[in-house]
């Protein structure tokens, strides 16, 4: 007797979670009086600004039945659209028609893919039949409000104390410095010689010209694409003069496809240094308009950047 109970229980779980699972799946997709039925699927959400998504809207039906998607747009409810593709299939006697779109937003917040009406029509059908796809709603993030390892990169270091010997030695050092230098300097004037062209360091250069641009002051006259331009200028300037890398003569995707497999910068810079990219060309290119807060970690992010992988004297 109790072990036919438990079987009975046994068998009772199975069908609950049988039909439980045919509930699920019945809930993805929107089946109409005909029999014709949608899905509409996204691939991931949420999503950073300018991460590309897919979007594909499948009908299936019967084989003779004719199917119609809405003609190509440039974009899609707050999405813009840089592709679609159309493609059918036919198998078992079904015909499965489905379109992928791949998005993008430029803009933040919690945005709407809007409903979709696909016609079909059958052979005995007079005129064409529509079924709507649901709305779907998805969260784009801030690319570098998203970033807070940006935060992490260590400030630069406080001074040092230095011990009564270490300063003897170092006025010892200065003193012998200080006279081959005097001794060198008549050399030289007793001797012309050709003017000696001081290379000044990478890093120096950059901080110059990250002072230089916070004092242009480009951000409260509205020149955020001149200022995100600049910056994005200096630090790809720098990388060139630091590690010999022509970032300056190539887009970001071919200057991250150089350094992924590259060991000039460590893993944590790397990815810092894509995000730091990538969302200057979405002002660059794309027109983002980035909050104050962006604006600033972005010039941050530039001088943190010098400071952790300037050569060491």
């Amino acid at each position: 007797m109790r072990n036919l109970v438990l079987s009975l229980g046994i068998g009772v779980l199975i069908i609950t979670l049988f039909f439980g699972v045919i509930v699920v799946y019945a809930q993805d997709n929107k089946v109409d009086s005909s029999g014709v039925t949608l899905k509409a699927t996204l691939d991931k959400r949420p999503v950073t600004i300018g991460q590309r998504i897919q979007y594909t809207v499948a009908l299936t039906c019967g084989k003779d039945v004719a199917v119609e998607f809405p003609s190509a747009a440039q974009t899609l409810g707050d999405f813009t659209v840089k592709e679609a593709v159309l493609k059918t299939s036919v198998r078992f006697g079904k015909k499965r028609s489905f379109c992928r779109y791949t998005l993008e937003a430029y803009t933040t917040g919690e945005l709407t893919i809007p409903k979709l009406a696909i016609k079909y029509k059958g052979k005995a059908d007079k005129d064409w039949r529509d079924i709507l796809s649901d709305e779907q709603k998805v969260e784009v993030k801030s690319l570098l409000a998203g970033a807070s390892n940006m935060t992490d990169i260590r400030d630069i270091k406080g001074p040092v104390m230095v011990s009564a010997q270490k300063k003897l030695l170092a006025l010892l050092v200065a003193v012998i410095v200080s006279g081959l230098a005097v001794f060198l300097w008549g050399l030289r004037r007793r001797k012309k010689s050709a003017p000696v062209v001081q290379m000044r360091l990478a890093h120096e250069i950059a901080f110059e010209q990250l002072d230089e641009l916070r004092r242009r002051d480009l951000i409260s006259q509205g020149k955020i694409t001149e200022y995100f331009v600049a910056v994005s200028g200096i630090v790809r300037h720098y990388l060139e003069n630091r590690f010999n890398l022509k970032a300056p003569e190539m887009t970001t995707d071919e200057f991250l496809l150089l350094l992924r497999d590259g060991s000039l910068l460590k893993t944590e810079h790397k990815t810092l240094l894509k995000e730091f990219l990538v969302a200057c060309d979405l002002v660059k290119f794309a027109k983002y308009a980035p909050n104050p807060q962006e604006i600033d970690m972005t010039y941050q992010f530039a001088r943190n950047f010098v400071e952790q992988t300037k050569a060491e004297a």
